[in-house]
């Protein structure tokens, strides 16, 4: 917890003994006594912490979906340090409560960390996602109330192999419905490897059925498959474009019936070699995901969470 003093009262003044001595387990308030207020951690947020911002302002909630190293905090990190350079697919950064979440996962792309090739920190496993939020404006416009929130759900990718294997473990994904956008990721340097692309094709298509069976995804709720570190593929030589390319149309023959706007699209977040730009084809995912008007109302949030049982995540997404 940081205390900080209100903009009147002078810089070198000592916290009062009060404030240090309270745990840090979320904000403190502001009182008169102290002239004082606390601050959020700044770490990833839970379900239930995401209530103060959803209940306030109309939210976009993006869900990454995908097998262990599939790239979703990859795809994380990048729009958060595309934003650290400047305004990115016609927003700029307004702000967020989650930027020590941020930092931590970015970390290991930092030369900080004395890493000799750029890491990221992978989701840990947990029965529960974490949650990031960005606050952004309009870069045409000054105006700071023309914001919008978004918030990304990052669970870890055991969460999602073993909702494929259980219709029990898939229906307490609460989350998926209250999602405007599911993007699920596969892992395009499996893909171009001929040992696994198989299995790694396969299980995206698991996946998304298992949504679909168990009712877990929205009526307004958009779906896409995007070819993570599609450099590999581009490595891979012509035999990985062809079948990164049949990837494609087996996807929307899968698909296409049940879900007419399902768009499959290739990102590669950080490209090795100089093929392909850093954070290449996010930017045009972003602006698309934004682009999504977020429709759930109060009557249909609650609805969702009547009919889910034994829940893993609260769900009372507005």
């Amino acid at each position: 917890m940081v205390a900080v003093p209100n903009s009147d009262q002078p810089p070198s003044a000592s916290v009062p003994d009060d404030v240090k001595s309270k745990p840090e387990e979320g904000v403190l308030e502001s009182t008169a006594s102290s002239g004082y207020v606390g601050l959020l951690p700044g770490t990833a947020l839970i379900a239930s912490e995401c209530d103060t911002i959803t209940n306030r302002d109309r939210t976009t909630v993006v869900v990454f979906a995908g097998n262990v190293a599939s790239g979703k905090t990859t795809l994380l990190t990048s729009i958060y340090e595309e934003f650290l350079q400047g305004p990115f697919g016609g927003f700029a950064f307004a702000g967020s409560k989650t930027l020590v979440g941020y930092e931590r996962v970015c970390h290991l792309n930092r030369f900080a960390s004395g890493l000799s090739t750029a890491e990221t920190e992978r989701t840990k496993g947990s029965d529960e996602a974490y949650y990031y939020h960005l606050s952004l404006k309009q870069h045409s416009t000054q105006c700071d109330k023309l914001q919008k929130q978004v918030i990304f759900a990052v669970p870890s990718g055991e969460l999602y192999e073993l909702a494929c294997d259980s219709a029990d473990d898939c229906r307490a994904l609460v989350f998926l419905r209250r999602a405007d956008v599911l993007a699920i990721l596969i892992n395009g340097e499996k893909l171009s490897n001929a040992d696994t692309r198989a299995y790694e094709l396969d299980s995206a298509i698991q996946m998304l059925r298992s949504f679909l069976d168990a009712n877990m995804i929205g009526t307004s709720t958009r779906v896409e498959y995007l070819i993570s570190k599609y450099d590999c593929i581009r490595r891979g030589g012509q035999d990985a474009e062809d079948f990164a390319n049949m990837t494609k149309k087996r996807l929307n023959v899968a698909f296409s019936s049940l879900l007419p706007t399902l768009k499959v699209r290739e990102v590669a977040a950080r490209p090795v070699g100089e093929d392909l730009p850093l954070a290449y084809g996010v930017e045009e995912a972003f602006i698309d995901w934004l682009a999504v008007p977020s429709a759930i109302t109060i009557t249909e949030s609650e609805s969702v969470v009547s009919r889910v049982q034994n829940a893993r995540e609260i769900a009372r997404f507005r």
